[in-house]
């Protein structure tokens, strides 16, 4: 029986709560569903892992999952924090930081920061955050900075084991109507990093390619469109 061809996939909108696997962040995954729907008086979270871990993921989660109760967001890179970019954000329901390792290395900017989350917390709001790194391991002249940082719960995402990534993939798979043989999903695994942004990413050429061709996924496809543009990206370094 052959697999049906595939319908292309919104990066955007797949990253839900329910589209995240959370394997061993499971804690972290509930906290963060309790906070933004409102379940919990807990009013602060931080949390950091390697890059491609599923962090941003799960704050677009959350800001979606919070936008569907009818609560006022903002989201925000670590990378563009300012005095001007965080005025009046401590007045909504949720304020979510990405990436907060890449907050400008200058006083203003941290000051901006601080300043951000003493008004959240002034204002009863919900703060989440997230970093490549813990709090006392982030290039933070401010001392004061760290500390607040470090006022709610801190977790640290654990990685998936190979086992957990395949069914993230076949997760993922299923959350958009793809369906993959055994033979494609191990051809994967073994030519590609077996991170799940990477394969996210491949799963995302392979479906449009499957439908611009109105072909399915087989591995001779897989080597058309992944093998062939890895090659061509080695002709150009």
């Amino acid at each position: 029986m052959h697999p049906q061809l595939t319908l292309q996939f919104d990066q955007q909108n797949s990253m839900t709560f329910e589209s995240f696997f959370c394997g061993p962040n499971e804690v972290l995954c509930e906290k963060l569903k309790e906070i933004c729907l409102g379940h919990t008086s807990e009013r602060q979270i931080l949390f950091w892992g390697p890059a491609d871990c599923g962090k941003s993921h799960l704050l677009t989660a959350c800001c979606q999952a919070a936008s569907d109760k009818g609560y006022r967001i903002a989201y925000l890179p670590g990378s563009l924090i300012s005095s001007s970019a965080v005025e009046g954000l401590g007045e909504l329901d949720l304020v979510c930081v990405d990436d907060v390792h890449d907050l400008p290395a200058t006083r203003d900017c941290e000051l901006a920061l601080f300043q951000l989350i003493n008004d959240i917390r002034d204002a009863g709001s919900k703060l989440l955050m997230s970093s490549r790194r813990a709090p006392p391991a982030m290039e933070i002249a401010l001392p004061d900075l760290v500390t607040r940082l470090a006022w709610g719960a801190v977790f640290s995402m654990q990685p998936l084991s190979d086992a957990e990534v395949r069914e993230c993939l076949q997760n993922i798979c299923k959350h958009h109507g793809l369906q993959l043989s055994n033979e494609v999903l191990d051809y994967l695994l073994s030519h590609f990093p077996r991170d799940v942004a990477t394969q996210s990413r491949q799963l995302r050429r392979l479906s449009q390619a499957s439908l611009q061709a109105q072909r399915h996924i087989t591995i001779p496809l897989v080597r058309e469109v992944l093998m062939v543009s890895e090659q061509t990206a080695m002709n150009f370094d």
